[in-house]
């Protein structure tokens, strides 16, 4: 459960409808009775919310059940890859995921464009040692706050188990992979007025990184003596990789039999 302020007027609800659609018809009701409703300030919703690392377990767990094998090697080439050189079979079509590098095996991307975010990790408890987190030993905070109407000083705090991510930042054109402090104090300072119980945690560590930004999918191909190969590039989804990743994958699949 979380609240996300709005700042423009009228505000963009248009992902509401869709969202209830998605949770289906037990769950619209529960929106509609204790989920979505209308603030002075903005908007209290019931969503779903993945813990990261635990979801990456899950959908590489239900990859491997579906027949997809996993290896982990360095693609110095596509025309390498094609023909056979790193031990595989010649694919149908190749398929590139790889983020803010992911032009480097097309020759480069000159679409391609970093936006740099920034996030401060805190403890969702106490790092006392008799500090047991919240109510019986639950974490302190469980709702999270989105402020991103304001793309120049967005503010997000999400409650995860055992930590809460705090951000953020979006600068359009920055590769400074590198936490800065300045930025930081910004950042918290933000985040403390949203969140004021924030100020009673442990910041466990600082973070910065590089969202893949591009307008498009990128479609090349491959061309060798006996082939063409279709190269699709799937990157380039901002910091809405997770929210866009399973789209994407049904628009690239769509693709792959077309072509």
């Amino acid at each position: 459960r979380g609240f996300l302020r709005e700042r423009l007027d009228p505000p963009d609800r248009s992902w509401v409808p869709t969202v209830t659609d998605v949770l289906g018809e037990d769950a619209v009701t529960e929106v509609e009775r204790e989920g979505t409703q209308g603030t002075e300030r903005g908007v209290e919703t019931t969503l779903p919310m993945i813990m990261t690392p635990t979801y990456l377990a899950w959908l590489m767990d239900s990859c491997r059940i579906a027949g997809v094998a996993f290896r982990w090697t360095t693609v110095q080439s596509l025309d390498l890859l094609v023909t056979g050189a790193y031990n595989t079979a010649p694919p149908e079509a190749v398929i590139i995921c790889g983020g803010i590098r992911g032009g480097e095996l097309l020759g480069g991307d000159d679409e391609i464009t970093p936006v740099r975010g920034q996030v401060i990790v805190f403890a969702n408890g106490s790092d006392d040692e008799d500090g047991d987190g919240g109510e019986d030993g639950g974490p302190v905070l469980t709702d999270w706050y989105v402020d991103d109407d304001d793309p120049e000083n967005m503010t997000y705090v999400f409650p995860r188990v055992d930590d809460i991510v705090v951000g953020g930042i979006a600068e359009v054109g920055n590769g400074n992979e590198d936490p800065d402090a300045e930025t930081a104090e910004a950042i918290l300072a933000r985040a403390e007025a949203l969140v004021p119980a924030l100020k009673e945690l442990p910041i466990l560590g600082h973070g910065a990184g590089l969202r893949p930004s591009r307008s498009s999918l990128r479609i090349e191909q491959v061309d060798t003596d006996e082939v063409s190969i279709p190269v699709i590039a799937a990157y380039g989804h901002g910091g809405a990789g997770v929210t866009l990743s399973w789209g994407t994958a049904e628009r690239v699949a769509e693709m792959v039999e077309q072509l």
